[in-house]
This record gives C-alpha cells, sequence and structure tokens, in this order.
C-alpha cells in the first residue's frame, strides 16, 4: 500500500530521481505508426501535446463543454474508455487499466490484464520491419502480488 511506497521512495538516491526524471513518457516507432504510453491519450490531441496526466493516469473520456474531449482516472456514467474514441493515425499500446483487461480497438491496444493482481502478464509482440500482423503473448502470473484497492 501508500506505506510500502513511501518505504520504496525513501531508498531512492537523487541520482535515482534524476534518473527517472529523464525517462520518456512515451516511445514511438513511426515507421510502424505505433506508440506506447503507460495510461493513455486524450482523443483529438496529438502525441507531443498530451499532458503527463493524462499519459501517467488516464482511463475514460467523456466530451467537456465544448464539445472535445477531456480525460478522467475514472469511470462515470457519462464517460467512456479513452481507447474507444480513440481515431489514431497511429496505434496505441498501454496499461494502466486492469479492471477492463485486454482491450483490443481499431488503433489502440490495452495490455494491463492485471498480473500483479494474479491474473495474466501480456505482451504486444511486434514484428520490427511491419511485415507480420502484431499478436499478443500471455502467461498467466506465479502468484497474487498485491490486491486491487476498491
Amino acid at each position: 500500500g501508500v506505506l510500502r511506497q513511501r518505504c520504496l521512495l525513501d531508498e531512492l538516491s537523487s541520482s535515482d530521481i534524476r534518473w527517472l526524471q529523464e525517462l520518456p513518457l512515451s516511445l514511438s516507432f513511426p515507421w510502424l505508426r505505433l506508440a506506447v504510453v503507460h495510461a493513455g491519450l486524450v482523443p483529438g490531441l496529438p502525441l507531443e501535446a498530451q499532458s503527463f496526466k493524462d499519459l501517467a493516469w488516464i482511463r475514460d473520456v467523456y466530451r467537456n463543454d465544448r464539445g472535445g474531449w477531456q480525460g478522467s482516472q475514472k469511470p462515470s456514467k457519462v464517460s467512456q474508455a479513452w481507447a474507444c474514441a480513440w481515431q489514431g493515425p497511429e496505434h496505441i499500446v498501454f496499461g494502466h487499466d486492469a479492471r477492463r483487461k485486454l482491450q483490443r480497438h481499431e488503433f489502440a491496444t490495452g495490455l494491463d490484464t492485471g498480473c500483479c493482481y494474479g491474473f495474466q502478464l501480456s505482451a504486444l509482440v511486434v514484428d520490427a520491419d511491419g511485415e507480420k500482423e502484431p499478436s499478443i503473448c500471455q502467461v498467466q502470473a506465479a502468484r497474487v502480488y498485491t490486491k486491487p484497492a476498491d
């Protein structure tokens, strides 16, 4: 839980923290028209215009007063999974949505299948030359590592 996370944070050195801060928020593979993010994207915004908050935490989107999409961490009666609304052009690979398990949409693939909760670890296998169709590979978790916080 939070205490364990706090203890881990206390063990990080300042150089560890600098290294983490320098990591990219996304990985792009333009020759494959593919990008990888932690959580997701707001539809209609290019990758470079996405906020840290959405890249790290988004799960759902809803229409704002101006008719555009607004990101949300939690589902509501007026929201939908961001991946359902994403229209490309690049295909986005993401996680951070274990409740929905494996998600396969035309322009997005969600790989969080709850490994830490004892379910499966999932990967998207992509041919670097783009000649073969991507495939999903899954293995069963060895055990339950943590319980979901409902």
